[in-house]
């Protein structure tokens, strides 16, 4: 994936400069801002970035633009080739003997993604530490994926093709968008899905990371958490699937699906309308608690 391949790059820069003494010599320099400026149709988008912010605005001219407000010692691609826009680092600083990987990074870092409003083919975003929020004014038919180690991402899409959300400890809120199938699987980040129609198969996979699914419809739901708690308020799947260690599972259900609810410790509490202990529709737990009812 595209984020270990930048991960990998960070740590073979810091060992070559570590062997070859040169660490301490070299200073990230100066915050500055770089600007360019784009007339070309952009159809596709792929970022690739450290320890950059990334924001999505609306240009007021139709036109592309893009902002960079970083080191001076970080070079940076940025490019308009057969329809896509490329923003990629190429080089990274390195700031009082460390390399610039997330653990020093300044808030004034970003990159600022101006284009006009509207239905773009693809995105495709990996970040180690930024931060990605893209609003309500931007569409994509086709795949929307980000990969992020502690970055959060804060997104409204009008629309997307299938989306994907790879994550260690960087939070997720998916807002008010539909799209085709959904794949999200964190370590710790926190997921809350809000207003999300979902025209596919609806997967989340965490460690300790809280669920939380609001006003959300799947055709298919499977969520699985070790210690995290799941919290369904309004959930509306044709079929649903949910295990836990010792995360509780609570909140209501908008479908007329009945469950299967098991837990080896903890209490269950759902109403006789919604148990059915020969149905495919399971809610397991070890040692966590299970409350559900109908909305």
């Amino acid at each position: 994936m595209k984020i270990r391949k930048m991960i990998l790059a960070v740590l073979m820069a810091a060992l070559v400069l570590t062997l070859t003494g040169c660490v301490s010599s070299l200073r990230p320099g100066n915050i500055v801002e770089k600007n360019w400026d784009f007339t070309e149709t952009v159809r596709d988008i792929d970022i690739s970035e450290v320890s950059c912010d990334v924001e999505f605005l609306v240009s007021g001219d139709g036109g592309c633009h893009v902002m960079a407000r970083d080191f001076e010692k970080v070079i940076r691609t940025v490019e308009v080739t057969g329809g896509t826009l490329r923003i990629e680092s190429t080089e990274f600083p390195v700031r009082n003997g460390f390399l610039s990987f997330g653990f020093f990074e300044d808030k004034k870092q970003k990159i600022e993604v101006s284009l006009p409003a509207g239905e773009y083919e693809s995105l495709q975003i990996a970040t180690v530490s930024g931060d990605v929020e893209i609003p309500k004014d931007f569409s994509f038919g086709g795949d929307f994926s980000i990969e992020s180690v502690s970055g959060d991402a804060a997104l409204e899409p009008g629309k997307c093709g299938d989306f994907s959300y790879t994550s260690v400890s960087g939070d997720l809120r998916l807002n008010r968008t539909s799209c085709g199938s959904v794949r999200i699987a964190t370590t710790s980040g926190d997921l809350k899905l809000n207003g999300v129609d979902a025209g596919g198969k609806l997967t989340v996979e965490t460690i300790s990371g809280e669920i939380s699914l609001k006003a959300v419809r799947a055709d298919d739901t499977d969520l699985g958490t070790t210690s995290g708690d799941v919290t369904l308020d309004d959930l509306d799947t044709g079929s649903l699937k949910v295990g836990t260690v010792s995360g509780d599972v609570t909140g209501t259900l908008a479908s007329d699906i009945r469950i299967k609810a098991d837990s080896t410790s903890g209490t269950i509490r759902i109403p006789d309308t919604l148990k059915d202990s020969g149905s495919s529709n399971t809610v397991t737990t070890v040692s966590g608690d299970i409350s559900l009812d109908r909305e």
